[in-house]
């Protein structure tokens, strides 16, 4: 995962892009004919990438606030691969298939900070919400956490990240591949301002 924005007066961009490679080997048997079992094994790998952009422009901004209010796209690429192997007494037979889907949606929402008791400590929030009205029926966005500025250039926060995608199986060219999907869990970020 990396993140990045830039700011000039009150106008600025974002970026976002997370990235991920999940993998499971296993195998499991199979009777092709009374009195004979054979091991096939299987490998299922599911690579994700989801890119957010956004013009975004501070609407509240204080000793103790800090809002931005946000537009912009999320695009969201996914391959799904699965093979199986086995050997029927002969050369070992794969077979592998693969599907992929790629769509973009237009969001809005907001982000910011809110500083604890006049401390170093802040709580760091985010949210965001869109629809593509096509192949996305719903997807959002929600962070929310706690974090520490440790001197003028880095700030460190531990936040709970929760990604939510609804699609139309129908309209997937990927035929389903991503219908209701949550991508969630805690991060763990170090901030570095320029």
């Amino acid at each position: 995962m990396i993140a990045g924005e830039a700011h000039y007066g009150n106008w600025g961009i974002m970026g976002d892009m997370v990235s991920a490679t999940l993998q499971k080997d296993g195998s499991f048997p199979v009777s092709p004919a009374p009195g004979m079992v054979v091991s096939v094994s299987d490998k299922a790998t599911v690579q994700a990438t989801i890119v957010t952009g956004a013009a975004t422009y501070t609407f509240l901004n204080n000793q103790d606030a800090y809002v931005d209010g946000l537009l912009g796209v999320r695009w969201v690429g996914m391959t799904a691969t699965l093979g199986l192997a086995a050997s029927f007494g002969g050369p070992l037979q794969q077979v592998v298939d693969s599907k992929a889907m790629s769509t973009a949606d237009p969001i809005v929402g907001f982000k910011g900070r809110y500083r604890i008791a006049d401390s170093t400590w802040y709580i760091p929030f985010y949210a965001d919400i869109g629809s593509g009205g096509g192949t996305t029926n719903l997807t959002w966005q929600a962070m929310l956490g706690v974090g520490t500025t440790i001197n003028k250039w880095i700030d460190v926060s531990l936040v709970y990240r929760n990604l939510y995608y609804d699609m139309d199986s129908s309209k997937t060219n990927g035929a389903g591949l991503l219908q209701k999907t949550t991508f969630q869990g805690p991060q763990l970020s170090a901030t570095f301002n320029f």
